[in-house]
C-alpha cells in the first residue's frame, strides 16, 4: 500500500469517526429532550434569532445571503432549547440555499390559531416535494441523497421534539416558486 492510499484510508476513518460522533451527540440530545425539564420564561425571540444567526457566521462565510428578520413577538419558553431549535432551522435554510448565488432567508410571524403566534423561517433554496414533507421530522430521515448535505438526519427531529415539549406544533410547506417555509407555534 502506498503512502497516498494509506492517507486516504486514514482520512476515511477520521471522517466516519466524526460522523459517528455527530450521530451519538444527536441521539443523546434526542434522549435528553424526553425527560429533561423545560425552563419556561419570557424569551425575546428576535434577540435569540439574531444570536443564532451570528453563531452561524462561519457556516455562511463567503455567501451572499439576505437575512430578513422581523420584530418577533416574545414567547414563553426555554431559552436554551429554543435557541437550539432556531439555530437548526436557520442552519438548514443556509444549507438548502447553498447553490444560490444570492440567497434569501426570512424569519417572521403571523397570527395563529386561538390567539397564538405562528413563527416562520422561509428560505428560497431547494424546494421539497410536498409528498415528502410529512417525513421531514422522522429521525434519521434524509430527503436528499447521501453526500448532498452534511447531516445525520436528526436536526429536524430534535426541533420537533423541542417544539412539542413547549406544547407547540411545527410543520413545513413547499413553495411552488422555490424554497421551503417552516412554521411553528409555542
Amino acid at each position: 500500500m502506498s503512502a497516498e492510499e494509506a492517507g486516504l484510508f486514514v482520512e476515511k476513518i477520521r471522517s466516519n469517526a466524526a460522523r459517528m460522533a455527530d450521530l451519538i451527540a444527536a441521539l443523546l440530545s434526542f434522549s435528553r429532550l424526553q425527560r429533561g425539564q423545560v425552563d419556561l420564561r419570557r424569551v425575546d425571540l428576535t434577540a435569540l434569532t439574531n444570536q443564532a444567526w451570528t453563531d452561524l457566521a462561519e457556516h455562511r462565510a463567503g455567501r451572499d445571503i439576505r437575512f430578513d428578520l422581523a420584530d418577533l413577538p416574545p414567547c414563553q419558553g426555554d431559552p436554551a432549547l429554543l435557541r437550539q431549535a432556531v439555530t437548526t432551522l436557520l442552519d438548514n435554510a443556509v444549507e438548502s440555499t447553498r447553490d444560490r448565488a444570492i440567497a434569501r432567508i426570512e424569519v417572521g410571524h403571523r397570527p395563529g390559531p386561538e390567539g397564538f403566534t405562528t413563527y416562520l423561517v422561509h428560505d428560497d433554496g431547494v424546494t421539497l416535494d410536498p409528498g415528502q414533507l410529512k417525513e421531514l421530522f422522522t429521525p434519521f430521515q434524509r430527503l436528499h441523497p447521501t453526500g448532498t448535505y452534511q447531516s445525520v438526519g436528526m436536526g429536524l427531529s430534535l426541533v420537533q421534539r423541542i417544539i412539542t415539549r413547549h406544547s407547540g406544533r411545527i410543520w413545513a410547506e413547499a413553495r411552488p416558486e422555490g424554497g421551503t417555509t417552516f412554521f411553528f407555534t409555542l
